[in-house]
């Protein structure tokens, strides 16, 4: 039997590409993010009405890489181009660094517990914008202290990589990101909420359409350039990357206008990961303080006082005002 009370509909804000089943009254952030035209990545963050449960659904700085290309004396300088060299990582892998390299940055006291292959993770629907790639699970489980208590963290990745190079290394991104960080005490409903929200997802089908185009002319445009770049054919290599830039080109203006939210949707999940943001007196005097509480005050001597009472505590106290993104 579900623990949640009752469910609604949260739609995609950017591009509307789709919706899912959240708890009610849970506050809720991001939505579908993209690096590149065959990149889209949902991005989203749910917190508990009291601030102690919160969920993850993909980030912001998922993207796709080129491994790197071994050499004879060592291995190959990057080429220049938009797409980042970084050595393949299993879902096991990604999922590890994530805890200890991202997750870390904003919770206190991480350490890893536990990490194990999940190949169910490797299987569903986000494995549709890249079926022609190797898909592979893994989990990391870990504590923290978030917001001064102790918490118990799951982390659940599937990463995918290609079968044929591109000039510089093989194409592998991540395909799949979800994961909690909950008190001892609600893992289970954590746990519940992860899950329903996460198979409860529905893609608009005007939208896929969309991308399964772009995706189907990208991956054509990868295979020609192997075979140009195995068979040393440098016009079919130059035609070959004028279709990958002409795709470029066809989506930069639609990319440039998200660029402002997902640098915004960056910095609105750290705060809630971290539980504590940056507010401002009057004279531009900066303050990390507990977003958890409402109200937030400064005295003429530098103290600070956050609560969720809207009287300020004396006379000579001043409201503070969170610093926009």
């Amino acid at each position: 039997m579900s623990t949640i009370q009752s469910w609604t509909t949260f739609v995609d804000p950017f591009e509307h590409a789709f919706t899912i089943t959240i708890p009610a009254g849970w506050r809720v952030t991001g939505g579908l993010l993209r690096h590149s035209p065959i990149d889209p990545n949902t991005c989203m963050r749910l917190v508990s009405p009291d601030m102690r449960t919160l969920i993850i659904l993909g980030d912001p700085q998922m993207g796709i890489y080129l491994t790197p290309q071994p050499a004879l004396l060592g291995w190959l300088s990057p080429p220049p181009g938009p797409i980042p060299q970084r050595p393949y990582l299993s879902g096991v892998d990604y999922a590890r660094a994530y805890v200890l390299e991202t997750l870390a940055k904003t919770l206190d006291a991480v350490a890893l517990i536990g990490q194990k292959p999940r190949p169910d993770l490797a299987q569903g629907r986000h494995t549709q914008f890249n079926p022609m790639a190797r898909h592979d699970g893994g989990e990391a489980t870990f504590t923290c202290q978030r917001g001064g208590e102790a918490a118990v963290g799951f982390i659940g990745v599937d990463t995918y990589i290609y079968g044929w190079p591109m000039q510089g290394g093989v194409l592998w991104g991540v395909g799949l990101l979800l994961g909690f960080v909950a008190p001892l005490e609600g893992v289970a409903a954590a746990t519940e909420i992860m899950v329903q929200s996460a198979t409860s997802a529905r893609i608009d089908t005007t939208w896929h359409a969309r991308q399964k185009e772009l995706s189907d002319a990208y991956a054509q445009g990868v295979l020609e350039l192997g075979g140009a770049m195995r068979a040393a054919a440098q016009e079919s290599v130059d035609r070959t990357m004028r279709i990958i830039d002409g795709i470029g080109s066809a989506q930069r203006e639609s990319f440039a206008r998200t660029q402002v939210e997902h640098d915004a949707q960056q910095q609105q999940m750290d705060e809630i990961v971290s539980s504590y943001s940056d507010y401002l007196d009057s004279a531009g005097n900066s303050y990390k303080l507990d977003n958890t509480k409402e109200y937030h005050y400064a005295d003429g001597l530098g103290r600070t006082s956050s609560t969720n009472n809207p009287s300020a505590p004396g006379l000579n106290w001043e409201p503070l005002k969170r610093r926009s993104s």
